[in-house]
């Protein structure tokens, strides 16, 4: 049980490195959605029409991973004991995402040699930030 009003120092640094994780995938969300010029120049155009082709489904999806990781982000910071249940929605809407990309629109492609695996590590550190937040609510340091 923890005691009333402590916070381990870890708690804040997991919670900035979340908002900069998750920030950045909003950024990267909100630059394909709107098609943004100066930063699409920095992928292929093969890049940019497969994620221009991708259905809207999967548009909406990724858009709520990584809009639901960064209010996790912050649920986290707040010790809220929503956080984890947050970042857990979070962690599903990508795996959701990542496995129809691999299996069934054939990433690899456009993707370049490693998209698999770069792919699995962004689930695989989502998954670890879930665990987090998981067990700090477990521990009751986030109510």
């Amino acid at each position: 049980m923890a005691v009333p009003g402590y916070a381990p120092w870890h708690l804040k640094v997991m919670a900035v490195f979340c908002f900069l994780w998750y920030g950045m995938g909003v950024l990267d969300f909100l630059v394909v959605s709107f098609n943004f010029a100066p930063a699409m120049r920095q992928i292929t155009p093969d890049q940019a029409a497969y994620l221009m082709m991708l259905p809207l489904w999967t548009k909406f999806l990724w858009g709520g991973s990584v809009w639901f990781g960064l209010w996790g982000a912050f649920l986290i910071y707040a010790r809220d004991a929503k956080a984890p249940a947050i970042l857990g929605i979070a962690f599903l809407g990508l795996l959701v995402l990542v496995l129809y990309l691999l299996l069934f629109r054939g990433y690899h492609a456009v993707g370049g040699p490693w998209a698999g695996e770069l792919l699995a590590g962004i689930v695989f550190i989502s998954f670890l930030k879930y665990l987090y937040a998981r067990r700090m609510h477990i521990w009751d340091y986030l109510f």
